[in-house]
């Protein structure tokens, strides 16, 4: 009589792996920290002539996890006065259409930037979200696409007024 010999757990959960990968790993995460849960790690921030406003990781209000990124500008706008969060996406396919989402939420008005463009600084490509003024967490979604080389800049800019505006839980992901 012959006597079956058992498969190892881990050779299961191997061959699992390899015929699941796709479907349990998904995609490459196109954006680096999304949640803030690493605080600015990712993000490149710019300031440019220090304008009267706050652009900084916070722990006082977050849509998932412990940290959310905070805008606060009580001065206005003043022409080339800006703060923004900015993060390269490189590995992107030329001409397929993208959707960058995220949550916002407290007082916001005028000319605030948040979406992507070519540059680090927003002034080409651009394609900027609509947002308003909430007490409840909204989720804001944009379409784009990349540049011929498949880049493209997420842009989180403080330029107006701003009561106290959070950002949470951004991501990117193919249409």
């Amino acid at each position: 009589m012959l006597k079956r010999k058992r498969t190892p757990g881990w050779l299961v959960m191997l061959w699992l792996l390899l015929i699941q990968g796709g479907a349990m790993f998904g995609s490459e995460e196109l954006l680096v920290n999304g949640g803030f849960e690493n605080r600015d790690q990712g993000w490149k921030k710019i300031c440019h002539f220090r304008p009267g406003g706050t652009v900084e990781t916070s722990s006082d209000e977050a849509h998932s996890g412990d940290y959310s990124l905070f805008f606060k500008n009580t001065t206005g706008v003043r022409e080339h006065y800006y703060e923004l969060f900015s993060q390269r996406l490189e590995k992107l396919e030329p001409g397929a259409t993208y959707i960058l989402a995220f949550w916002g939420k407290g007082e916001i008005s005028g000319k605030n930037r948040f979406g992507v463009c070519d540059d680090a600084y927003g002034n080409k490509g651009t394609v900027y979200a609509e947002v308003g003024s909430s007490d409840e967490w909204m989720r804001y979604e944009i379409r784009f696409k990349p540049d011929e080389n498949g880049q493209k800049n997420i842009i989180l800019m403080s330029r107006d007024l701003i009561e106290g505006f959070y950002i949470d839980d951004l991501s990117v992901t193919e249409e």
